[in-house]
């Protein structure tokens, strides 16, 4: 049973009791993310998301790892391109400890210099090792391309320049200015008895005060791109990007649809045709990518250098296909039973339910009944799925992105000969 309750300092509080679980997932979801980031300092808000766990004005690093360990549950973050999140999965016995000390770690961390010092070398490291892996490489290049000069193409740990520079008093700043209860959703799912989450949230952050400083808004809009990177690697790996649905929009449940059909497992026609049917990469497959201000699909996988041209062609044709004839009823079958399974075998986790609860309650202002999500999987028909692979060629709009061992300065100029001859995206040029 989901319940919700909003505290004296506007605090929202969202349970859902499990029967019969024996552990709680906890989270809190701050309406704060790389979007965020002052000019300059690009990957603020992953940084705050690492030094919150650094010490406290009660607990050093070492102290709160501890604690972690002996209670034999996890506490951890991330940051998204909308969000950051905290949370924590314990057994039940434990959610009082569990709620002190998310509400220390947001209330009272220090952010030392000594600490700052030594995650900025961290997080260095960390920006460092990414050059190796090639497709979150191209992964991040094509999302800043289309949402070139949008907050939202950020990369969300920044760059080793800006991470350099980043102080205490940037830190301190960024929570002062949004951590603050408008900006906090809190939930908890499992052995989550509501007024017992209530009472021991409430003792955690009673203290949190505070509105958080007004965004500046701006329209996030697609922008065509081509882009080929030349490393020393032995293949190709490409990205390709087109425009789709937000988070929110009502017709979300046919662009998942049209992903698992297109790229969305083993029986997906991409891998069908591109790894089983011509043997032409080692991967492939695509994925919904939606936020708050915009969504994409992205087709992602690598193959060898002398393969990339009729590989990008067959995944444009493959849309055209679905985009001209639509999807077969034995398609469309598999794919309502394939996300039903999927969302029905996500939630025999408390941490999946505690997480739904956030997201929901983030992008849509309130959770969303189980049936409900279920009866609009069943409601997704084949004239949508189609209607959506129409309006990518509709749009003209594309984004591929490559990185891989061409050293010529002709690889942009292969991705454009690829898409030209089929008749599609003519309005895609050399440098964009």
């Amino acid at each position: 049973m989901l319940r919700s309750t909003v505290l004296e300092n506007g605090l929202r509080i969202v349970t859902e009791e499990i029967p019969g679980a024996r552990s709680t997932s906890i989270g809190v979801l701050v309406d704060a993310s790389p979007q965020d980031d002052p000019a300059g300092k690009e990957g603020l808000a992953h940084f705050v998301e690492h030094g919150l766990f650094q010490g406290t004005t009660s607990r050093d690093a070492q102290a709160i790892s501890a604690m972690i360990d002996e209670a034999g549950g996890q506490m951890t973050a991330f940051t998204s391109r909308d969000y950051t999140c905290y949370y924590a999965h314990i057994m039940d016995d434990y959610s009082t400890f569990a709620w002190e000390l998310l509400g220390d770690i947001l209330l009272n961390s220090t952010f030392d210099e000594a600490s700052i010092a030594r995650e900025r070398d961290v997080v260095v490291q960390e920006l460092s090792l990414q050059e190796d892996d090639y497709s979150g490489q191209i992964h991040d290049i094509v999302k800043n391309k289309i949402w070139n000069g949008h907050p939202l193409g950020r990369e969300i740990a920044g760059n080793i320049a800006s991470v350099q520079s980043l102080t205490r008093d940037d830190c301190l700043n960024f929570v002062r200015q949004h951590y603050t209860p408008d900006r906090l959703i809190v939930a908890a799912a499992g052995a989550a008895q509501h007024e017992r989450m209530v009472e021991q949230a409430s003792d955690a952050l009673w203290r949190l005060t505070g509105t958080a400083t007004p965004r500046k808004q701006s329209t996030c809009n697609f922008t065509n791109a081509t882009h080929y990177e030349h490393r020393d690697v032995a293949r190709a790996y490409f990205n390709i990007a087109i425009p789709s649905l937000c988070y929110a929009d009502p017709h979300r449940y046919a662009t998942h649809g049209l992903n698992v059909i297109l790229g969305g497992g083993m029986s997906s026609r991409l891998y069908s045709q591109l790894r089983e049917s011509m043997g032409a990469v080692y991967y492939v497959h695509s994925q919904y990518y939606a936020y708050r201000d915009a969504g994409i699909m992205m087709i992602e996988g690598a193959t060898s250098d002398e393969n990339l041209e009729r590989v990008l062609q067959a995944i444009v044709l493959e849309l055209d296909q679905l985009a001209q004839d639509g999807v077969t009823d034995d398609e469309l079958w598999r794919t309502r039973k394939q996300m039903k399974g999927q969302h029905l075998l996500a939630g025999d986790s408390m941490s999946t339910r505690m997480s739904r609860i956030l997201t929901q309650n983030f992008y849509f202002g309130d959770f969303v009944p189980e049936q409900e999500i279920l009866d609009a999987i069943d409601g997704i028909d084949g004239a949508a799925i189609q209607q959506q692979a129409a309006a990518v060629f509709e749009s003209g709009n594309i984004a591929v992105g490559v990185v891989g061992p061409d050293t010529s300065a002709n690889g942009q100029t292969r991705i454009l000969d690829t898409l030209h001859p089929a008749g599609f995206f003519s309005q895609l040029a050399v440098g964009s």
